[in-house]
């Protein structure tokens, strides 16, 4: 078969623009998806619907998504005000891996870059920081020091470690580990007291401890003003109860509650 001369190298130059011509499309598809994927965490975000984040994410990310962790990102988006401008300033596709855009987002009370990836059309994993992302958040945790709470509570082991049952206790010592946010502090000293009332499930009062705990902190210099209580108290028959927890911040006079229930068995 007679061919014109230089077919093969015509050939093979007509493959190679068909490939990068692929290439340029799965670019612009992978740009154009996440384009749309950055504003919608963005506006998800704003309104804090976690629902919405969930429906747009894969499952690997959804089963993570809560409002316990992502409740801070929705204030830190919150606080960033309405969004500006958005470019995309990086782009990665690559074959068997998640697409990837950075961006640099322009909101009303500052600048975020804001890394979104997608694995399947649906929201792998997002990010955001720079400097006034860490300026918000610096702002975010001193103003959560300052408020007298309960930040955690939990059931817990003899030896400290979260009880793997959650609220089923055996009879007999039943432990606890709260952590207190915001206790005022004088000449790097804090003090905690506690009382400690336990109810059978009708509401009667069924034991009572006053003054359970009265502890003089130190606070470490630098440190946020902050209290760990790891303690027990006994129940000696198995059934559902509830107990209240109360802690009063001595120098300050402040007293809170947290009630939580529990069953022995």
């Amino acid at each position: 078969m007679n061919r014109p001369v230089g077919w093969r190298n015509h050939l093979c130059s007509t493959m190679a623009l068909l490939l990068l011509s692929g290439l340029a499309f799965g670019s612009i598809n992978s740009k154009s998806n996440l384009d749309q994927t950055v504003d919608q965490v963005i506006q998800h975000l704003e309104v804090c619907d976690i629902n919405g984040l969930k429906s747009m994410s894969h499952p690997d990310l959804a089963a993570k998504l809560s409002l316990e962790s992502v409740g801070s990102h929705c204030t830190l988006v919150q606080r960033l005000g309405a969004v500006q401008t958005r470019n995309m300033q990086g782009l990665n596709v690559q074959a068997g891996a998640p697409d990837v855009g950075t961006y640099s987002v322009v909101f009303d009370q500052g600048t975020a870059t804001v890394k979104v990836s997608i694995k399947e059309a649906q929201l792998f994993s997002y990010n955001l920081s720079g400097p006034d992302v860490v300026r918000i958040i610096g702002e975010m945790q001193a103003e959560k020091y300052k408020v007298f709470a309960v930040n955690q509570f939990h059931w817990t082991l003899p030896d400290g470690t979260r009880n793997p049952k959650g609220n089923v206790l055996p009879v007999g010592k039943v432990h606890f580990k709260a952590v207190l946010y915001g206790l005022t502090v004088n000449e790097g000293k804090m003090r905690l007291t506690s009382d400690v009332l336990i109810k059978d499930p009708a509401g009667k009062e069924v034991n009572r401890y006053d003054k359970y705990l009265d502890q003089e902190l130190v606070l470490p210099e630098g440190s946020h003003p902050t209290a760990t209580v790891d303690s027990w108290f006994k129940i000696e028959e198995p059934g559902t109860w509830t107990v209240d927890i109360g802690f009063t911040d001595v120098l300050s006079g402040k007293e809170l509650i947290t009630t939580q229930s529990f069953v022995a068995e």
